[in-house]
């Protein structure tokens, strides 16, 4: 049983039942495309009986042999990757958290340990000693929000993402927290702006962002979401962040450095509306975004005497990531 069970019956409603014209605005074709493909089911009592998404990465599998092929993967990563002492100390956490989830540690749960470890290493001692306010753009099916919550019990996660893939995180996060407070902003709740502060996650349908507004936040993040989304979206998000940021956050944003939508428009991650006066701690090609290891070999990968090494399989262009802080609005 979830801690709050209408909140996804109030996403469910709102965005399977019905499609809300309001949102049009806000979905790129990538996501009016790959959502559509999303296959959730729910009964006459409310419950879901049936949850599959698909384009915001995998995380369940019954396949052991993808299971070992992906830890290898890890190992891999972490045999050079510089910080494997903090990303090692996340994997523990982050298994139980999984267990709950019912997820495996995934590479996609891998490569958000390790973007969550490069954080925690440019968090001050008073941003640490806060009770956080986090902003999750995007986040799948919000291992990264669990992640963030089980590590600073005190934060309030924020998660916005379009409605029908925030029904996702708000399923998922209640089963890693189901004693914490799960809070939706639907329907007549979004008037209830003064006791957002009082909830833990607060999940908030992207045409909605406005009714975030009265929080400020600590820290931001962007992991391959913003490269998914039109250039008039990407633009309004980084409004809100230059408003709503404080002065001492951190904003990480790790995409591709290009990207091809399905309806052709094309996303640059030079191309968002960045600042010459942000100020970039890291700004770099993501390391662990180099290959991805999984027992089907597909697409692109490394070859060797002429033939394509099975399991490894490359990206289709890079990633780029930067943590850092945005210059506020003149």
């Amino acid at each position: 049983m979830l801690p709050n069970p209408e909140l996804v019956q109030q996403l469910f409603q709102a965005y399977y039942a019905t499609e809300p014209a309001r949102q049009e605005a806000y979905v790129s074709s990538h996501w009016a495309d790959y959502s559509g493909q999303f296959d959730v089911i729910m009964d006459s009592e409310g419950s879901i009986r049936k949850l599959v998404g698909r384009g915001f990465g995998g995380m369940t599998t019954r396949n052991p042999l993808e299971v070992l092929v992906q830890y290898a993967g890890h190992l891999s990563y972490l045999s050079w990757l510089p910080n494997r002492r903090e990303i090692l100390a996340l994997m523990r956490v982050a298994q139980p958290v999984c267990l709950a989830m019912g997820f495996f540690l995934s590479f996609d749960a891998f490569r958000q340990l390790c973007a969550l470890a490069l954080i925690r290493g440019w968090m001050s001692p008073a941003v640490r000693a806060k009770r956080l306010t986090v902003l999750m753009i995007g986040d799948g099916y919000g291992f990264l929000s669990s992640m963030v919550k089980t590590l600073y019990p005190r934060a309030t996660l924020v998660l916005v993402d379009i409605g029908r893939t925030l029904l996702f995180q708000s399923i998922y996060c209640q089963r890693a927290h189901p004693t914490a407070r799960h809070y939706g902003m639907t329907g007549d709740r979004l008037n209830e702006a003064a006791t957002l502060a009082d909830h833990d996650f607060i999940y908030c349908p992207t045409e909605y962002l406005d009714a975030v507004r009265p929080l400020r936040y600590d820290l931001a993040v962007a992991i391959a979401s913003l490269q998914e989304m039109n250039a008039a979206t990407v633009e309004r998000y980084f409004r809100f962040l230059r408003d709503r940021l404080h002065e001492d956050h951190l904003f990480y944003c790790c995409n591709r450095e290009s990207k091809v939508l399905r309806g052709g428009e094309v996303s640059t991650f030079a191309g968002y509306p960045w600042d010459p006066r942000d100020r970039h701690l890291v700004d770099e090609r993501c390391p662990w975004y180099q290959y991805a290891c999984s027992w089907r070999t597909c697409g692109p990968g490394p070859r060797l005497f002429g033939l394509r090494v099975p399991f490894i399989n490359a990206f289709d262009g890079p990633f780029r990531h930067r943590l850092s802080i945005l210059a506020r609005r003149s």
